[in-house]
């Protein structure tokens, strides 16, 4: 999608406007431009996507030298501004007020440093353009190619397969992370801290840990930070209430005190915070406590029934609705921290396909 002012910029460099980007050659680089809604996107394209396994030391130095640059004087985006797969860099700016006055600026003085010596060859068959250079757009990207090598390049992206590998080492990075930012959770919580704010360690290293491990830009993207987010927010408060309540165990007598072990008196008093039926809680207590005694102490325990009847439980009406309200803070902070997926997922299209722009 582009606005207005893409579209004045793309009338005085002499680009075109087609299948919602602006494109064309600037400072003998082939460019492309979109907008969406809170980012303006510039995409360089610097060699042929087959040869950037080849070429990854250089689209490296590439990606550095486009970050070489005023972050702040630009507006680039904060996390990850400059991206480079498959070939082309991608540029995010975010879509603050004068945007493309900035993007215009960077073009001009930021891009004439690139050193892409096969930015001018096909995107498919890898030989030097000529006069019969077109663009298609493949997945948010327009690739310079020869006409004769659209229709080939369309045929052969529709036929590859996709690598569900890439989706499954996505979602276990983005596992991965939430379980690296439940651990500061617990910590926090064990040392009496803030746990909430612990949320958005857990969806930023989520969202990151995703990415580092080639998961795809989809919306599996989105459903896996989420995932991670609830699952490292859950591993958080269990790790940090199971270290408080083995603390606890000593100052209520230890084994003397409870006749329970240090993880039999952890686990009833997670009974007391997810079980509502005080018989239940306490029948569990006593079950544990009868299987730390011999068969002729277990003959002079009182009853079950009569035990039930006697105890009381410690009210955990506060400490459970304390949990639930960390948890649920958590859990947005979280998304908040993972909401750096954003660009990423504006940047792909949804379905594999290739178009032959104008």
């Amino acid at each position: 999608m582009i606005g207005s002012d893409i579209r004045k910029y793309a009338e005085r460099r002499g680009l075109h406007c087609d299948g919602g980007i602006a494109y064309g050659v600037v400072h003998g680089l082939h460019i492309a431009l979109s907008g969406t809604a809170g980012a303006k996107v510039l995409a360089v394209y610097l060699c042929p996507p087959a040869e950037a396994g080849a070429r990854a030391a250089e689209l490296e130095r590439a990606r550095q030298t486009l970050l070489d640059c005023d972050a702040r004087e630009y507006r680039l985006w904060r996390q990850d501004p400059v991206t480079v797969e498959a070939g082309v860099a991608t540029v995010t700016f975010a879509d603050a007020l004068g945007a493309m006055r900035r993007v215009a600026r960077y073009i001009d003085e930021v891009l004439p440093r690139l050193d892409a010596p096969a930015g001018n060859r096909c995107a498919h068959c890898g030989a030097p353009l000529a006069g019969d250079g077109r663009r298609v757009l493949f997945e948010g990207r327009a690739l310079p190619v020869h006409a004769a090598c659209a229709g080939e390049m369309a045929r052969r992206i529709q036929q590859a397969p996709e690598r569900p590998d890439r989706a499954v080492r996505g979602l276990l990075g983005a596992l991965a992370g939430g379980l690296l930012g439940a651990v500061a959770w617990a910590a926090a919580y064990a040392l009496g801290c803030v746990t909430s704010f612990a949320g958005l360690l857990i969806g930023f290293l989520a969202n990151l840990l995703y990415g580092k491990c080639g998961g795809p830009d989809r919306w599996l993207r989105a459903a896996a930070v989420a995932l991670a987010v609830i699952f490292g927010v859950a591993a958080g408060q269990f790790g940090g209430c199971t270290i408080v309540f083995a603390r606890r165990y000593a100052a209520d007598g230890g084994f003397d005190g409870t006749g329970l072990t240090r993880w039999q008196y952890v686990a009833t008093l997670w009974d007391g915070l997810l079980l509502d039926d005080s018989a239940a809680i306490l029948g569990r207590q006593y079950d544990r406590m009868a299987s730390n005694l011999s068969a002729a102490e277990r003959a002079l325990l009182m009853p079950r029934e009569a035990f039930i009847a006697q105890s009381g439980l410690p009210e955990t009406a506060a400490e459970r609705a304390a949990l639930r309200a960390d948890a649920i803070a958590g859990t947005l902070f979280g998304l908040v921290g993972g909401a750096g997926m954003i660009p990423a997922l504006r940047r792909q299209r949804r379905r594999r396909a290739v178009k032959l722009l104008r």
